[in-house]
């Protein structure tokens, strides 16, 4: 099933997340948030047993905002880890490509910005996926998860 947004930027969002808990044999209305801000939508897997967000703003009805939270920076290298993440943001940078940030809470994110009418339930999958994939690396090299 391919959820193509139209040049009016219809509602394909909530289609998209329906037809991604089907392919992943999820309920739909255990990925829903319940206290998303105004004007947002938010729906979360967690992948790889990390947490994937998707959010959805009306402001930008084309675009899909993915961050996967994947551990806390590590106290005891905060400036080597953060030197790898700049470095690692350098290496990854396509001009569409995820990026590596840090939120208030001091946990790492992996941010990307997808266009809606590129992607169908198995992009989506995929690239949850590679996003998980990316995380565990970084689990495994700065914080010793495996």
């Amino acid at each position: 099933m391919n959820l193509n947004a139209t040049a009016a930027g219809s509602d394909v969002f909530g289609p998209l997340i329906e037809a991604t808990c089907e392919r992943v044999d999820v309920a739909p209305a255990s990925v829903w948030a319940d206290a998303a801000p105004a004007n947002c939508r938010v729906a979360t897997f967690r992948v790889m047993d990390i947490e994937c967000v998707l959010s959805h703003r009306s402001i930008l009805a084309d675009r899909l905002f993915i961050h996967c939270a994947f551990g806390p920076m590590p106290t005891a290298r905060t400036a080597d880890a953060l030197m790898a993440l700049l470095q690692l943001n350098l290496v990854m940078y396509t001009g569409n490509s995820a990026a590596f940030a840090m939120d208030l809470d001091r946990h790492v994110l992996l941010c990307m910005e997808l266009r809606l009418e590129a992607l169908n339930a198995d992009t989506l999958v995929e690239t949850l996926e590679d996003l998980a994939v990316q995380a565990c690396g970084w689990r495994k090299a700065w914080l010793g998860h495996e």
